[in-house]
């Protein structure tokens, strides 16, 4: 029988292999991988911090801590105001892009940058005035549930 810590490694090199090639690990992708890591004999704990570690020595992001990351700088742009520029919105979504390696092409992060707005409920400048630009209103939001912890 492997040693847990033989059992951790293995599913670290596991991990690696995922994110050959890419920066960013989905959702789906970092779901599949617990249960691998269930299957493989370790605690959740365990698996999490394994791939926590594994995926931030690879420069990778996660989509679940990356959602929260955008969520936490819009909040300092949007401020007490609760609102934000077009432009701080076309920073935000390129942010998410960036970070996602290039993973998440520029409508996907719009798109996400857009529904953590709608969830925050915080608006784009003047609409509150002259209503929602149409710009803003062509952005199907993405179907993100709430920021999961990091």
């Amino acid at each position: 029988m492997a040693s847990p810590r033989g059992i951790a490694q293995r599913y670290a090199d596991q991990v690696r292999l995922r994110l050959i090639g890419r920066r960013y690990l989905t959702e789906p992708q970092e779901r599949e991988l617990y249960l691998e890591a269930l299957d493989m004999g370790l605690s959740f704990e365990e698996a999490r911090e394994v791939l926590v570690v594994t995926v931030a020595k690879s420069g990778a992001a996660r989509e679940t801590t990356l959602d929260h990351d955008i969520e936490t700088t819009i909040a300092a742009i949007a401020g007490d105001r609760g609102w934000l520029s077009r432009t701080a919105f076309d920073r935000a979504a390129r942010l998410y892009q960036e970070r996602s390696g290039g993973a998440v092409g520029a409508a996907e992060a719009k798109s996400r940058v857009k529904a953590i707005m709608l969830r925050r409920s915080w608006i784009i400048r003047g609409a509150s005035v002259f209503g929602t630009p149409h710009w803003f209103r062509i952005i199907t939001a993405a179907d993100v549930t709430s920021a999961a912890s990091p």
